[in-house]
C-alpha cells in the first residue's frame, strides 16, 4: 500500500500505499504507478505532503503481467569493490515511524528499504516488473501454484547464503497476527495466510498457532526453489512479491534484536543495493555499497539527512551540503528565478493523490454528511494555485492520472460548493470540537491554516489546528485507535495497477480499517476486478468500487501531486518515474556524484 501519504510534508511521503508527498507534510504510506518522466531525470517531490505510498500520473497505464512463465535478466557477476563514483546526499522530511520491512508502510520508511533489500521481483526504471531476487518465475495452469527460481549464489549483505527457506520465514512473518503490519492483507491472498493473521493471539495457543502458520502455503522446496498457492487467480501477483513485505530478513538477526531491531544499522542485514552503516535518529543515515549485490553500484555512500522544514533543506541545498532535496512550492519560483539553480529543477508527473481523511469512527465524521460538508468546504484550485503555487493538480478523483481505470469526472459532487457545505454541515448537526491533526513545521502551519480559513468561511466554524511532532504524526497513522479526527494524507501507488489503489487500500482488512471504513459492496466489487482476466470488465469493477468509496465519502480527494527536485548537476544517470522518492531510485545502481 505505499505507501500510504501524510501530510508530513510534502518533502517526502506517498503515498502511502503505498508509496509518496514531500516538503512539509507527513509521509504517505507508499509510491506510485508512473508515466514515462519527461526528461530521463529524476516518485518524490510533492510540495506539500507527507511521504506515502507512491503513484503518479502516466503514460500508458501497465496492465497485470499475465499469468504466464516469466524470466528475468540474466543475474550480473556479484560487485567487486565499488567503483568511485561519489556521495549523493539527500533530504527526507521525516525520519522513519519503523523500519521494519514488514511494518513499514509509509514512502520515507519504503525509500530506505528499497535500498537495503530486495523481494523475489523488482520494478525497473520503467517500472516495469522484472526478477529480483528470483530469475524466473512461472504459475500453473489453474493460475494458483507460483513457483520463483532463486538466482544462483544469493547472498545477504554480511555474506551469508541466502535460500527461499529464509523467503518462506520471512513472508510467514509479515502475515504472522504478532506483527500484523500495514501490508499485512497483502498477504492474506496466500492460501492459509488469513486464518493464521488473524487469529486471537489470547486465545489460541501456541501449538495451534504454529499449525496455523505451517499451514500458510509458501513452501521452501529447496534452497532455489519457493512455490505461493494463492486463494484466487491474480495476474498482478509478481507485483506484490517486490512489495516490502518480501524482503527477505535474517531470522537469527531479527529474533535476537527484539520488537525495535531495526533500529540498529548493524541488524539490516539484507541483499539490496547498500547496506546500512550508521543510522541516527532523525539525523542521517549512512549507506554503503553492498558488495554481495547482484549487480554493481557506482556509489561510493548514500546519506539521507532528516530536515522536517523544507526551508532548512533549500538553505542547506544552496550551501552544497546536499544533493538531491524535494523542492517546496514555496521554494521554486526562487529557483527559477536563480540562474544556476534553475538549472537544477526537475520536474515531472508523481501522481499521488491526497485528500482530507477522516476517522470515521467518532462524531462527526461517523456522519456522511459531516463528511460532505468539509469535501464541499474547501477551493482545491486556490488551494493549488496559492499555496501549492500551482504543484499539484485539483482533483476529486481517487485513482491517480496515469494508472488504469483514473477518470477526472470521479467524486464530481465532491467539488467545491460553499453554500451545500454549509447545508450538509447544519444536517450533521455536531457543534463540537473539530481538530485537524498535522506534521508540525512552519511552512505545513501556514498550509493547514488556508484549510482552516477555507472551512471557517464555508462551514461558520473555527477547527482547532492540532501540530505534532512528525514521526509521532505518522505513528498515529498506523492504527484506528489513535487515527486522528482528521488529517490530510492518501495513497502513491507501490505498482502501477488500479488493484494497488483499490483493493491494497480500500479492502475492509486494509487501509480503510484505518478510518474504520467499511463497504461490503466496495470489498465484493474489488474482488472480482482481482480475478477477472478481461482488462475492460477488470478496470469497470474497479471504478464502480471507486464511485462507492467517493459517494461514501470514505476520503474526500484535493490534488494530484508532482514530483519537484533540486539535483546538483555533478549527479549523473538517474533515471525518473512517477513513483520516485527521490530521482534515480529505481536504477540506483546507475547513478553517481563524484564531483
Amino acid at each position: 500500500m505505499r505507501k500510504s501519504v501524510a501530510l508530513v510534508l510534502l518533502v517526502l511521503l506517498v503515498a502511502l500505499a503505498a508509496c509518496g508527498g514531500q516538503t512539509t507534510q507527513q509521509p504517505a504510506p507508499t509510491t506510485a504507478p508512473a508515466p514515462k518522466p519527461a526528461a530521463t531525470q529524476a516518485q518524490s517531490a510533492a510540495p506539500t505532503q507527507a511521504p506515502a505510498p507512491t503513484q503518479a500520473p502516466a503514460a500508458k497505464a501497465t496492465e497485470a503481467p499475465k499469468p504466464a512463465a516469466t524470466t528475468a535478466p540474466a543475474a550480473q557477476p556479484t560487485q567487486a569493490a565499488a567503483a568511485k563514483g561519489g556521495v549523493v546526499r539527500i533530504s527526507v522530511a521525516t525520519y522513519p515511524d519503523s523500519l521494519d520491512p514488514g511494518a513499514a508502510s509509509f514512502s520515507n520508511e519504503i525509500e530506505h528499504l528499497r535500498m537495503l533489500y530486495e523481494g523475489l521481483t523488482t520494478l525497473d526504471k520503467d517500472l516495469k516488473i522484472v526478477g529480483g531476487a528470483a530469475e524466473k518465475w512461472d504459475v500453473s495452469a489453474d493460475g494458483l501454484t507460483w513457483t520463483f527460481k532463486l538466482r544462483p549464489g544469493l547472498k545477504f549483505s554480511d555474506g551469508s547464503p541466502l535460500t527461499a527457506k529464509d523467503f518462506e520465514w520471512t513472508i510467514k512473518r509479515s502475515a504472522s497476527p504478532e506483527l500484523a503490519g500495514q501490508y499485512q492483507a497483502e498477504t492474506f491472498l496466500i492460501e492459509g495466510a488469513e486464518k493464521y493473521g488473524t487469529a486471537d493471539l489470547k486465545a489460541t495457543s501456541k501449538e495451534d498457532l504454529q499449525k496455523l502458520r505451517d499451514a500458510v502455503a509458501v513452501k521452501a522446496v529447496d534452497d532455489t526453489t519457493l512455490t505461493i498457492k494463492t486463494i484466487k487467480q491474480a495476474a498482478y501477483f509478481p507485483f506484490t512479491t517486490s512489495l516490502w513485505i518480501f524482503y527477505p530478513l535474517k531470522q537469527s538477526v531479527v529474533e535476537k534484536g527484539g520488537e525495535n531491531w531495526f533500529t540498529k544499522a548493524e541488524n539490516h542485514i539484507g541483499n539490496g543495493p547498500f547496506k546500512l552503516q550508521t543510522l541516527k535518529e532523525k539525523e542521517q543515515a549512512v549507506l554503503v555499497p553492498n558488495p554481495n549485490f547482484r549487480q554493481p553500484v557506482k556509489l561510493e555512500r548514500m546519506e539521507f539527512r532528516y530536515i522536517t522544514d523544507s526551508k532548512v533543506a533549500f538553505e542547506a541545498y544552496k550551501n552544497g551540503e546536499l544533493d538531491i532535496i524535494p523542492l517546496a512550492a514555496e521554494d521554486l519560483e526562487t529557483a527559477l528565478k536563480d540562474a544556476n539553480l534553475s538549472k537544477e529543477v526537475v520536474r515531472y508527473p508523481q501522481g499521488c493523490t491526497l485528500g482530507m481523511l477522516f476517522n470515521q469512527a467518532v462524531p462527526p465524521f461517523n456522519n456522511k454528511d459531516a463528511r460532505v460538508a468539509f469535501a464541499k468546504a474547501v477551493d482545491r484550485d486556490k488551494y493549488v494555485n496559492d499555496v501549492l503555487r500551482g504543484i499539484a493538480k485539483a482533483t476529486t478523483s481517487w485513482i491517480a492520472p496515469g494508472i488504469a481505470g483514473y477518470s477526472k469526472d470521479a467524486g464530481a459532487d465532491l467539488k467545491y460548493d460553499p453554500a451545500a457545505a454549509k447545508a450538509a454541515w447544519q444536517k450533521a448537526g455536531y457543534t463540537g470540537e473539530v481538530k485537524i491533526t498535522y506534521a508540525s513545521s512552519p511552512r505545513n502551519k501556514t498550509r493547514f491554516e488556508f484549510i482552516a480559513s477555507q472551512i471557517q468561511a464555508s462551514l461558520g466554524i473555527t477547527p482547532v489546528l492540532d501540530p505534532v511532532e512528525a514521526t509521532t504524526m505518522t505513528a498515529l497513522q498506523k492504527s484506528k485507535q489513535t487515527f486522528p479526527l482528521i488529517t490530510i494524507g492518501g495513497w502513491c501507488s507501490d505498482y502501477p495497477d488500479p488493484q494497488n489503489w483499490m483493493s491494497v487500500y480500500w479492502d475492509s482488512k486494509a487501509f480503510a480499517d484505518r478510518y474504520s471504513y467499511k463497504n461490503d459492496q466496495v470489498d465484493k466489487l474489488q474482488q472480482q476486478g482481482d480475478i477477472e482476466r478481461d482488462p475492460a470488465k477488470r478496470i469497470q469493477f474497479y471504478q464502480d468500487a471507486e464511485k462507492l468509496v467517493l459517494g461514501d465519502v470514505a476520503i474526500a480527494p484535493l490534488y494530484n501531486t508532482e514530483n519537484v527536485f533540486l539535483v546538483k548537476p555533478y549527479v549523473k544517470g538517474y533515471s525518473t518515474t512517477a513513483q520516485d522518492h527521490f530521482p534515480g531510485e529505481f536504477n540506483i545502481y546507475d547513478v553517481s556524484a563524484a564531483k
